[in-house]
């Protein structure tokens, strides 16, 4: 018999883990490799097309939205990978990973994407891999908290510190998992393991007036293990423009790796979130579903294309077509140390339907412009981190004001 898989948690199975842990979580919860070229729109012409918040002059509306992946910090693919039946194995995939995440300088990190926020000044911005981890000493058998890392707390923090104007409208939480880090092998018991709870988060600029938020996860989830589901989710506001309403879908769907779900959260997500809505809808996010591949690459899913052909606009497309660059957003190193950018894929979106932007305007007369933050070698930390192993996407839309026009559902 293999020894190593003969241990158990002797007094704490990773079912008994889970369960024994969820008051104490509870309560410590705070629910309140190719360079790119340089960004599309060059600082020469700010003001003309005027970015950012509050910079609506002559004959348009102009509402900025960013989608930014904050990036947990760790490489959590060994996990799903990790036999559940070896404990010893889980503790050394999950140990790895929270090895990781504590050096990925979540301080500097969120402080470089608050200066980019600062620079942007968006509407409305989608976060994905809004982390909390909650670090536990199991040593006495009740779970003790060590320490805690919440990557939306340190950016609301750090916007805060700068004097911007934002508030958190909605989290929705997502993949919750307490997976053990530490293991006395004479006895087989767990000594320590860290709660990790995946969130979407949106926030908006206190200018903004909001007339509704809601949130879910997708009702396509994955079983990883007993007790631990992989689960996705989505946030929807409601606001207006002189008018006309607007719909911001802030998502983060499955990773390509698990496609049958992924696909599913896909169909939801066009068939039902954002199916039958006035105005203006805007999907903003994570998709995991590759523009730049072809069916049967590993990146490829039929999200983006399914989207598309329901009729919504994808931003960067639209603005810029293929000049300067392809828009690549992923990905970087786990450790977020390479040099260069990493990205070659494009699964980072703004995309747009609304009978007020025309898909045969493209390019320099388009209303839509739109770039990447965070992609340049000059963005990196202090310390030479990456802010995110993505990039970021930024896109303004501009209304032409008293325009009128069928603003009426779009069904799929």
């Amino acid at each position: 018999m293999n020894t190593m898989r003969s241990l158990t948690f002797r007094t704490l199975t990773l079912r008994t883990l889970l369960v024994a842990a969820a008051p104490l979580l509870v309560s410590a919860c705070d629910e309140t490799n190719q360079p790119l070229t340089p960004d599309v729109v060059e600082e020469s012409t700010d003001d003309l097309w005027g970015w950012g918040h509050g910079r609506r002059a002559g004959r348009f509306d102009a509402l900025t939205v960013m989608t930014r992946n904050l990036y947990l910090g760790g490489d959590t693919g060994p996990v799903f990978g990790a036999d559940f039946s070896n404990p010893l194995e889980v503790v050394q995939v999950s140990a790895a990973v929270w090895a990781e995440v504590l050096s990925s300088n979540v301080s500097e990190r969120m402080s470089e994407i608050a200066d980019e926020i600062a620079r942007e000044r968006p509407d409305l911005i989608a976060l994905q891999e809004a982390f909390q981890f909650i670090e536990l000493d199991l040593t006495s058998g009740v779970p003790q908290p060590v320490q805690v890392i919440d990557l939306l707390a340190v950016l609301e923090a750090e916007l805060a510190a700068r004097g911007l104007p934002y508030r958190t409208l909605a989290v929705r939480p997502n993949t919750d998992a307490t997976l053990p880090t530490g293991l006395d092998l004479s006895t087989g018991q767990v000594t320590s393991a860290v709660k990790f709870l995946d969130r979407i988060a949106v926030l908006a600029h206190d200018d903004l007036k909001v007339a509704d938020v809601q949130d879910a996860n997708y009702l396509a989830s994955f079983p990883l293990t007993e007790g631990v589901v992989l689960k996705r989710g989505w946030i929807r506001v409601d606001t207006e423009r002189r008018g006309v309403p607007y719909h911001f879908i802030a998502t983060h769907l499955e990773t390509q790796r698990i496609g049958p779900i992924h696909d599913a959260q896909g169909a939801e997500l066009r068939t039902s979130i954002a199916a039958g809505l006035d105005g203006v809808t805007i999907i903003a996010g994570d998709l995991n579903s590759d523009a730049a591949a072809e069916a049967g690459d590993p990146s490829w899913t039929p999200t983006y294309g399914s989207l598309i052909d329901a009729g919504f606009l994808d931003a960067w497309l639209h603005a810029n077509g293929r000049r300067r660059g392809q828009g690549f957003t992923c990905c970087n190193d786990p450790d977020l140390l390479n040099t260069r950018p990493g990205y070659d894929e494009r699964i980072d979106f703004v995309l747009i339907r609304g009978d007020g932007f025309d898909p045969g305007r493209v390019g320099f007369g388009s209303n839509i412009r739109t770039h990447l933050v965070g992609e340049r070698y000059w963005d990196r930390t202090p310390s030479g981190l990456w802010p995110s192993d993505h990039a970021g996407v930024v896109a303004e839309l501009r209304v032409r004001r008293g325009r009128g026009g069928p603003w009426g559902p779009h069904d799929d």
